[in-house]
């Protein structure tokens, strides 16, 4: 390999046959299992997230540069949106799609997640994301496929009068919560919140057929007063949870 094969054109050829997704999905594959299997990583946890890019560029008719929900603060500057699947807490792409500005963030979770299984051969896999995962047809195809979830679930997702009752058992004792302790600064335990569950019995029809799993909602109050959280976890694996409530070494998503 020399200087030659780096030249303008040449790159020019690489990515235009790496623009083809069946392509681009195989290097993923390519790339990914021997790293798993030399580094004995752990796949049990995937962090699902986007971002956008703003560009000082024109933007065209069925190109990637488009405007849309700028998360920069610049509406009026086009942008590219990105779909990133990393391993968590190690940070390694699994999968990542690059899609016009305008998209949202919605329908991007479920092709990412679905080339990660691909990609690493197997399913059971935590997928971690913020609340734009929680949507109910999100949540039913991870159930549908064999994977578990972890989100924070907007106020829109719940029955009437869920949230206020959640709340009301909290607070009148009848569910105890559960401490959340991790280390502190100089390795001692630290309070990180309260909380507790409930379980959810769920039903959503995916792709014709009816999905039912059961959903785990955690009720969440931070340790610190300016923050607290409504989760739906769907997971069956204990050690996940230690003493039931989120206890991650570091925390991956804002409570509310």
């Amino acid at each position: 390999m020399t200087r030659a094969d780096f030249t303008d054109d040449r790159l020019e050829i690489v990515l235009r046959r790496l623009s083809d997704d069946t392509r681009w999905a195989a290097l993923e594959a390519a790339l990914n299992q021997p790293l798993v299997r030399v580094y004995d990583l752990s796949t049990a946890r995937v962090h699902v997230d986007s971002t956008s890019a703003s560009l000082y560029a024109t933007g065209g008719e069925g190109g990637l540069f488009q405007f849309g929900h700028s998360k920069d603060n610049r509406p009026d500057l086009p942008q590219v949106k990105v779909m990133q699947a990393v391993l968590d807490p190690l940070g390694m792409a699994l999968a990542t799609d690059v899609v016009s500005g305008e998209r949202a963030d919605d329908p991007l979770y479920m092709p990412c997640i679905e080339r990660v299984q691909a990609s690493v051969g197997r399913h059971g896999l935590l997928d971690v994301g913020d609340c734009k995962m929680a949507s109910r047809d999100t949540r039913a195809r991870m159930a549908a496929t064999g994977d578990f979830y972890l989100c924070p679930l907007p106020q829109g997702q719940l029955g009437e009068g869920e949230f206020d009752a959640a709340l009301e058992a909290v607070c009148q004792g009848e569910q105890a919560g559960s401490a959340v302790v991790r280390d502190g600064p100089k390795g001692e335990p630290e309070l990180s919140a309260e909380g507790d569950e409930y379980p959810v019995a769920m039903s959503q029809k995916v792709d014709g057929k009816v999905e039912s799993w059961s959903e785990r909602r955690l009720v969440v109050h931070s340790a610190n007063p300016a923050m607290t959280s409504f989760t739906p976890v769907h997971h069956e694996a204990d050690w996940i949870f230690p003493g039931k409530i989120l206890a991650w070494q570091t925390p991956f998503f804002a409570l509310r």
